[in-house]
């Protein structure tokens, strides 16, 4: 099936970096993920099901990788996609960082190791 998901574009991203206050602790990123997935013929489906994985886009990357995860300093970059496990990350509140449809968003922080699978975002994978 094709499922569209709604991420930021790179001038809303960068809106929300400028409005971050804090910095994360070792071997973790901040992401922002859709509450809901869209599928080709418009019907909306929650995240939270089990039929189909999880995805975030990372807005804020670690200020330190430990040797344990060194792997990760070379492939992580601020707007890619990340797959993760269905209990994986911390959920936050952060109201101030002034996102567009915010309601229509979570904010989580995830360790590298619940981190699955990292992608490119690209214009085919999002609805705008």
């Amino acid at each position: 099936m094709d499922y569209k998901l709604k991420f930021l574009n790179k001038e809303e991203l960068q809106k929300v970096r400028e409005n971050l206050r804090g910095i994360l602790p070792a071997d973790k990123v901040l992401i922002i993920s859709p509450k809901a997935y869209k599928s080709g013929s418009g019907i909306i489906i929650k995240q939270d099901t089990d039929a189909l994985p999880r995805k975030g886009q990372i807005i804020q990357l670690p200020n330190q990788i430990t040797e344990i995860f060194e792997g990760f300093k070379d492939i992580l970059e601020v707007g890619q996609i990340t797959t993760y496990g269905m209990y994986a990350g911390k959920e936050l509140v952060m109201d101030y960082l002034n996102i567009p449809d915010q309601k229509e968003y979570t904010i989580s922080v995830l360790s590298l190791n619940e981190i699955m699978y990292i992608e490119q975002l690209n214009n085919d994978d999002y609805e705008s």
